[in-house]
């Protein structure tokens, strides 16, 4: 999101209200739907008494029409059961008949499977068959031993007897049956109506409840939507507050982007002076001075000659103001209090030295006394030489020690020029390290050059 497209709050405030409004008219309806739902409540209370006695009743006469089955069916298969027994005594009378005819032929049956036996002329298998089959002939030769005339008749006689019996008993027991089972189908069809009524009256009731659940469903949609919405608010929002610090964080790392390329310009440009500057010979103002100084005392001299390149000489530490010495003179030497007093303009050279500040020569007076200027006495000072108390011998010693001085500035300066320029180099790289942390001080030092004087040495 740009950040000069921030969300609307009135906009967002209208959305609110809207759904807001939606999510009062979507209560009304669950009010009123719950209204109608508490009415219906009572359905199982309508039912539930009269259903249960219904089902009791049923039960009863379930029990019963049981008990009736029960016992038609025992009748029943006790008719199935002589009926079956009718038919086989009469097979088996019929096969016994076929088979054997009396006690004798058994007991010769028998008597030959036995000699069968003795003889060994069969397998085992043989053997067990012949055994078994004298077992039964043994049997049969008991029941008939056991059996009196005519006794297998009158069995059978006495089954048909009791099946007729029965029968007459599941006649008596089919009314009853059939009045049960009318009473039966009347309860099961009130029983069957009521919960008919019941189903229905639930349905109508499940159907309130299937419109609460969705008016409900509507209602959880509306406060979802409204939360989404407010959620959809707060992260535009935060995206345009982001974006706005963005775009802040992008204008002051510009700013600072824009005042570190004017801090680099500066510390190169304070730098490419600073070492312009250590480029230039050491005690050039030195030298300098010592050539006004002789080219000032040459006049007073024994010779009273200029010596040929003070004219040449410059110095540049006096040029912007002249500064306080000791008013205490020495004897024979006089200062001069005014320029306008003076006689002639002291003689000016020209030269560089640190920040290309000009010197100011002394003048050459035009009498032999030996007159002084507050200006030319700090020169003296400056390069701490005696100063001559009058012309002459005096002038003449005083010429060859500032020589002399001249010398050894001229003799140390190519090694003090180096020196320099170290000194120089290491100090702008520390003032340049010093701003790279944010030490504006740093930089003014270096653009002022206060801080890269270096000490030379004293000749």
């Amino acid at each position: 999101m740009s950040f000069r497209n921030r969300p609307s709050k009135e906009a967002h405030q209208q959305e609110i209200d809207a759904i807001n409004v939606q999510i009062e008219a979507a209560k009304k309806k669950l009010a009123t739907l719950q209204q109608s739902i508490g009415s219906t409540e009572n359905i199982k209370g309508n039912y539930d008494g009269k259903i249960t006695d219904l089902k009791a009743k049923l039960d009863a006469l379930a029990k019963e029409r049981t008990e009736i089955n029960n016992e038609r069916n025992k009748k029943m298969e006790l008719v199935k059961s002589l009926a079956a027994g009718i038919k086989k005594k009469g097979e088996e009378s019929k096969n016994a008949k076929n088979a054997v005819k009396n006690v004798a032929d058994i007991e010769a049956k028998i008597l030959n499977l036995e000699r069968q036996i003795n003889a060994g002329v069969g397998s085992i298998n043989e053997e067990k068959r012949l055994v078994n089959e004298i077992s039964t002939l043994k049997k049969q030769r008991k029941a008939f031993e056991s059996a009196p005339a005519g006794s297998s008749g009158s069995t059978i006689e006495a089954d048909k007897a009791q099946i007729d019996a029965l029968k007459a008993e599941l006649d008596l027991l089919k009314p009853r049956k059939d009045e049960i089972n009318a009473q039966y189908d009347a309860v099961k069809a009130e029983l069957n109506a009521s919960n008919d009524g019941k189903k229905k009256d639930f349905g109508a009731f499940n159907s309130l409840l299937t419109q609460k659940k969705a008016l409900k469903a509507e209602l959880d949609g509306l406060y979802e939507t409204l939360r989404a919405t407010k959620d959809d608010f707060k992260r535009r929002n935060d995206e345009w507050f982001e974006a706005t610090k963005a775009e802040r964080a992008r204008r002051d790392q510009e700013y600072k982007d824009e005042q570190k390329r004017i801090q680099n310009e500066r510390l190169q440009k304070a730098a490419e002076v600073a070492l312009e500057d250590a480029e230039i010979p050491a005690f050039t103002e030195e030298i300098n001075i010592c050539n006004s100084l002789i080219s000032f005392l040459s006049q007073y001299s024994t010779g009273g000659k200029v010596v040929a390149n003070a004219a040449e000489a410059t110095t540049s530490a006096f040029a912007k103001e002249a500064r306080k010495v000791d008013s205490a003179l020495p004897d024979g030497a006089v200062a001069l209090k005014k320029k306008d007093e003076r006689e002639e303009d002291f003689f000016m050279g020209g030269g560089k030295k640190g920040k290309g500040k000009k010197t100011a020569a002394p003048a050459t007076p035009a009498a032999k006394t030996l007159k002084i200027d507050l200006v030319t006495l700090e020169l003296f000072a400056k390069l701490k030489l005696e100063i001559p108390v009058s012309a002459g011998a005096s002038v003449d010693a005083s010429i060859a020690a500032i020589e002399e001085k001249k010398a050894s500035f001229v003799a140390d300066q190519a090694a003090q020029t180096l020196k320099n320029k170290a000194a120089a180099e290491a100090r702008i790289a520390a003032l340049q390290a010093a701003a790279e942390a944010g030490d504006e001080n740093a930089i003014d030092a270096l653009e002022d050059g206060t801080d890269l004087v270096v000490e030379e040495v004293e000749a």
